[in-house]
């Protein structure tokens, strides 16, 4: 049970006569904790004795070297801002007697701060106490009383009976938070809970393994009942508790919650299609008017050369074939054939868009090494200048898979002349082949401001759009080997399906130059 005392403050002025006393309510906080000190523990007089609220009893340590200590960290979590102590002397030994010290807090047992310092302190008699005051608001989770001389005792003994702390407020420390939830955002988790009574603000604490939070709040001072932790990495989950704090001290913690960022979806179904292929046909030609080009707009070939014919449809899906068609399996250029397609012909005719969505749904080929399939990879409108004088342009890779990596596919981001870049791996299924076992969808949002990339609509990464995308980009699909690896062993025949293949525009005044999330890193993958 809690102790509480009023203390009497008489102030002697000088010429004149009286006195002034007040009551200034306080509660003995040493309840519940763990006694600690130094020097040789005697049985029976343990730190224990100094807190259990009778001076019948006593703490007295034997080989002392001084200073020597007491210490009382409060149970959990608790911190209080004690500002108010009491010494007792024990039954007997005066020179055992405490005559100089220094009160003590801490939050981690290593660091000390120093809050009222006490020399050639006398008891006049046994078991008699006396009050110490002085000035702190800042909640600590122990005190100490390092002592630093005690009355000339000849056994190298230091005793007290009783040891008190005190500190202001109306009641107790708040009771721990309850109702703590937490919802997953892209890179983030959302907090909320239950104001506790008597609370002036809250603490959160956070761990990735169940029930092992650090005990180092990830944030403080918290004057509402909801927080949001940012700056997560999507995938991993976290755990959080809260504490409740008011002037008094620190309730313990709240209920667990737990929760799993997750990368942000995107939904283009409301925003205006202006283009799409469902393969229901196959509208194409090797350089005309047709929906589809099955040759560059450019003169240049990829890995190997390509084929119109290895470019089919069955059943609403479109199938691009690569195939070994020479003498020599580990020639990829001059021995394997492909098959390529875009929207735009040499004379910069057919679709192309500036900013929008742009997405396919395929399954990637089976075969292992030496397959290079690119499902969609997006050029700027202005790609043949490139090749012909030196314009810089863009080379957006949406979805570049190599067949020894069957978990993972790259996207990249190019500028050519000169050439600047980002290459960066996405593991999808940890190397197992769920990339060619089931339909995947790949896509690219570019706005003014960034260009996003996604993975089944989850996003991926994000850039800044830099001034080579600001112009229409048309979408390419093709089917090719090498790229650097060996062709030796790849199966006669290779198949990439592709179930449609998008086009969204932006929804009118779309612009995510400010938008903070979008450029995150990393996304879901």
């Amino acid at each position: 049970m809690k102790k509480h005392f009023f203390i009497s403050i008489f102030l002697a002025l000088a010429l004149c006569v009286g006195s002034l006393s007040s009551a200034l309510a306080q509660t003995d906080v040493t309840e519940g904790g763990t006694a600690t000190s130094s020097g040789g523990i005697r049985t029976g007089e343990e730190p224990a004795k100094a807190f259990d609220n009778t001076t019948s009893t006593k703490w007295c340590v034997t080989n002392v070297d001084l200073p020597v200590y007491i210490r009382y960290d409060f149970a959990g979590t608790t911190t209080y801002a004690v500002n108010s102590y009491t010494v007792a002397s024990a039954d007997d030994s005066p020179e055992r007697d405490p005559k100089n010290w220094q009160l003590q807090g801490s939050n981690d047992g290593t660091n000390w701060t120093t809050l009222d310092t006490r020399s050639n302190i006398a008891f006049t008699s046994r078991f008699q106490t006396q009050t110490f005051t002085f000035s702190n608001s800042t909640s600590y989770q122990m005190y100490q009383l390092n002592i630093s001389a005690y009355y000339s005792g000849t056994d190298g003994k230091v005793q007290l009976s009783e040891l008190q702390m005190f500190a202001s407020g109306v009641g107790s420390a708040p009771a721990a938070p309850t109702g703590l939830t937490a919802t997953a955002g892209d890179t983030q988790i959302a907090l909320s809970w239950t104001a506790s009574s008597g609370a002036t603000s809250y603490s959160v604490y956070r761990g990735t393994t169940a029930g092992d939070e650090s005990t180092t709040a990830i944030a403080s001072g918290i004057t509402t009942m909801s927080y949001t932790n940012t700056g997560l990495t999507n995938g991993t989950a976290y755990y959080y508790k809260v504490t409740a704090n008011n002037v008094i001290g620190t309730s313990g913690y709240s209920n667990e919650a737990s929760a799993t960022p997750t990368a942000a979806a995107i939904d283009p179904s409301s925003w205006t299609m202006t283009f799409n292929d469902d393969f229901n046909s196959l509208d194409v030609s090797e350089n005309g008017t047709t929906t589809w080009k099955s040759q560059l707009p450019y003169s240049g070939q990829f890995g190997c050369p390509v084929t119109q014919s290895y470019l089919t449809v069955s059943g609403g899906i479109l199938t691009i074939k690569a195939s070994f068609t020479g003498s020599d399996k580990c020639d990829s250029w001059g021995s394997w054939t492909g098959g390529l397609m875009c929207t735009l012909n040499s004379s910069d005719q057919g679709f192309a868009q500036q900013y929008g969505y742009f997405e396919v749904s395929a399954k990637m080929p089976t075969g292992g090494e030496g397959i290079w399939a690119a499902p969609l990879w997006l050029m700027g409108n202005n790609s043949r200048a490139g090749f012909e004088d030196g314009t810089s342009y863009a080379e957006i890779d949406v979805n570049e898979y190599y067949g020894n990596q069957p978990g993972y596919y790259y996207y990249s981001l190019h500028q050519w002349n000169p050439h600047v870049g980002t290459t960066e791996p996405v593991n999808v299924c940890g190397g197992q082949s769920c990339l060619s076992d089931s339909y995947h969808t790949y896509g690219v949002l570019i706005t003014p401001d960034v260009i996003t990339y996604y993975c089944d609509r989850n996003r991926v990464y994000s850039a800044t759009t830099t001034d080579v995308c600001k112009v229409p980009i048309y979408p390419l699909l093709n089917l090719v080997v090498g790229s650097g690896y060996s062709t030796c062993n790849l199966p006669n025949n290779i198949y990439m399906y592709v179930d449609y293949m998008r086009v969204w525009a932006l929804p009118n005044g779309m612009k995510n130059a400010t938008d903070d999330d979008l450029l995150q890193p990393k996304g879901g993958y």
